[in-house]
């Protein structure tokens, strides 16, 4: 049996495809969108309980209970905002859902329903030599 369980809240960042997740979560006080820092690199993020278990020294266990929502970071547009596209006819072959957010380099990312746009937060972004971490 665990000697000890610790719970906590987190935001579990989302990176694209191939991107290596640096920081995976951050730690939360609540469940609120619009507290939750922008991480460099990500497309948005999802709510967790973070459940860890110790049995041994050294010997953790973690498990995230998730929440249904995936909130990304962008704009939210639907099919026909993309109307004028040279691309709807493949957009529209590839998914199967008129909602999606528009990143802020472009890409479209497909909201199904418990997906949530929300704006960028307002950062200034250091050059990674002014930088503590």
């Amino acid at each position: 049996m665990p000697k000890n369980m610790n719970v906590s809240q987190a935001a579990r960042y989302i990176y694209p495809g191939a991107v290596l997740p640096c920081k995976p979560y951050s730690l939360v006080e609540v469940f609120d969108p619009l507290t939750v820092s922008y991480q460099l690199g990500t497309i948005g993020f999802d709510f967790i309980k973070l459940v860890e278990f110790e049995f041994e020294p050294g010997e953790l266990l973690q498990h995230a209970l998730t929440r249904p929502e995936t909130y990304y970071w962008g704009t939210e547009i639907d099919l026909d905002d993309l109307a004028d596209s040279p691309y709807l006819d493949t957009i529209e072959d590839l998914v199967e859902t008129n909602r999606f957010v528009m990143t802020s380099w472009g890409a479209l990312i497909p909201l199904f329903e418990d997906d949530i746009a929300i704006p960028y937060p307002s950062i200034v972004e250091l050059p990674l030599d002014m930088r503590l971490d």
